[in-house]
């Protein structure tokens, strides 16, 4: 609002205006980094880009090892979302019995399981219910972190959701390049390999931290 008001000012004043407003916003990012909460966005920016880096390969994937075509490919990336529907299917009552640590402790765990899945299958069929543990385990993880992210700095939570959104979209564009590389150079075998120890390993990192916020909380 101030910086849509400000082309309506004395050029002086719009500068302050502006100049204002910029410090608003760098001051309330400041003040969520501050947070304990704020641990978590190196976690969230990884879970962006081994997810969705990994996916983005997929259906390339299943097409040059196992010939299939392009709309099999690609219509495989859809199991991602059936996995999506099963977490909203048995989050009411699995969320009050794991808690939000063994929430996502359990969806590093079915991540892992997924790309250990493709990784080893034989046929292109083990896409599908890698596809369907992918989303059921990214959802897991992705909810929880979500659900922190509002709860981390009540008095500025449009900042905090938006500085969450950034990390995981930034994740996501890092983690498509970065399976791009270790496909030129190794192939994609490698990155799902190095998802399905990574992903393990953030989770209990997250993990971790939630535990020690709720300490100091």
């Amino acid at each position: 609002m101030r910086g849509g008001c400000a082309a309506c000012l004395p050029a002086g004043r719009a500068d302050r205006a502006a100049k204002a407003s910029g410090s608003l916003v760098f001051d309330r990012c400041s003040s969520v980094l501050g947070q304990v909460g704020a641990r978590h966005h190196p976690g969230r920016l990884l879970e962006g880009a081994i997810v969705f880096g990994i996916l983005a390969f997929v259906p390339s994937y299943l097409q040059t090892r196992f010939g299939v075509s392009a709309t099999v490919a690609g219509a495989t990336g859809a199991v991602f979302a059936v996995g999506g529907y099963l977490y909203v299917a048995v989050a009411n009552w699995f969320v009050p019995w794991l808690g939000e640590r063994k929430m996502v402790l359990t969806g590093g765990f079915v991540l892992a399981v997924a790309f250990l899945t493709l990784l080893v299958g034989w046929s292109w069929t083990f896409a599908l219910p890698a596809g369907l543990l992918c989303g059921f385990g990214y959802y897991l993880v992705h909810s929880t972190l979500q659900t922190q992210a509002t709860q981390m700095a009540p008095q500025i939570r449009g900042t905090a959701v938006a500085m969450f959104a950034s990390f995981l979209f930034t994740g996501q564009s890092l983690g498509v390049w970065a399976v791009s590389q270790i496909d030129a150079h190794v192939g994609v075998s490698w990155a799902f390999a190095l998802a399905m120890v990574m992903m393990p390993m953030v989770t209990i990192a997250l993990a971790t931290a939630m535990r020690r916020r709720k300490r100091l909380n």
